[in-house]
């Protein structure tokens, strides 16, 4: 399974020369499992304008985009993905069901005067499936979610592959046990896990209740449970430059110094390994 990471950034895209060697979309992970076939697509920040499954494959085959939510960091990419004006392509949204989901959101989204296309005259409309936590199966993968602590509610994806599993978390808060007990049951086992590091410490206990962690957090959720992390997001990038990342991510996140460079995680390795995304960092799931 060969994950690529079209989007790392939280909050909103944000692009000058002091913050742009990590990355500035918002958002997105592409996947492909080279045993299956199948192809599935993260949540729809900016980043999925960077994804065209017709240069990963050459013939279409169905591409499955898997939501965690519905804040705007994570969707404001999604009337400009490429697949949606390529006929030929069995594309489906899943989207998750959740307490502050509004079924016309798709609609509304492609309306004006948000933008120029409508829904049903895009090339290629999307079937729209819904999620729940527990199990789902798509075109070439078995997925399984869990719901995380977040404002309106939020979805994490543990997504079953040959040579490990991977687990999605972005966009949770430590802190209650009521979340953080059934995540903890839910990695376990896992090969890696993407998850939230928005903030740093220092700066968490002002943002209580915002849905989101901090670094340290993650460091020690993923030593307790034995399993390797890539923090999510390279912490909130609004007012944050390069200088500022490089300190952050000095020690055991060193490894991410390097432009779209190419990490393979053994299943059977266990020690905590650290580091911050990178866009067009690729993380290669081997036995």
């Amino acid at each position: 399974m060969r994950i690529k990471f079209r989007g790392v950034r939280g909050s909103v895209p944000w692009s000058v020369p002091e913050g742009i060697v990590h990355g500035c979309n918002t958002p997105c992970i592409e996947i492909y499992d080279e045993t299956t076939g199948g192809i599935v697509v993260l949540d729809a920040g900016s980043g999925i304008v960077g994804v065209n499954p017709s240069q990963i494959v050459k013939e279409p085959r169905p591409v499955s985009l898997l939501l965690t939510h519905y804040h705007w960091d994570h969707l404001l990419g999604l009337p400009f993905f490429s697949t949606l004006y390529q006929p030929g392509w069995d594309m489906t949204i899943y989207a998750p069901t959740l307490k502050s989901h509004d079924p016309k959101w798709l609609d509304t989204i492609f309306k004006s005067p948000f933008f120029p296309v409508p829904y049903d005259h895009l090339p290629n409309k999307p079937n729209v499936g819904m999620v729940s936590p527990g199990k789902l199966d798509l075109p070439g993968f078995e997925i399984e979610s869990l719901d995380l602590n977040h404002p309106g509610g939020c979805l994490a994806y543990r997504i079953e592959g040959s040579s490990g599993d991977l687990v999605y978390a972005t966009d949770h808060e430590f802190g209650n046990p009521a979340f953080d007990e059934p995540l903890a049951d839910f990695v376990k086992g896992a090969a890696a896990m993407i998850v939230d590091s928005h903030f740093t410490p220092e700066e968490l206990p002002q943002h209580r209740g915002w849905g989101h962690s901090d670094w340290r957090e993650c460091a020690q959720f993923a030593a307790a449970n034995g399993i390797v992390i890539v923090p999510k997001g390279t912490l909130d990038n609004i007012g944050r430059g390069a200088g500022f990342m490089g300190q952050a991510a000095k020690g055991p996140v060193e490894k991410a110094h390097q432009t779209a460079v190419d990490i393979k995680i053994s299943k059977a390795d266990t020690a905590l390994r650290a580091f911050f995304r990178r866009l067009g960092l690729y993380l290669t799931l081997w036995g």
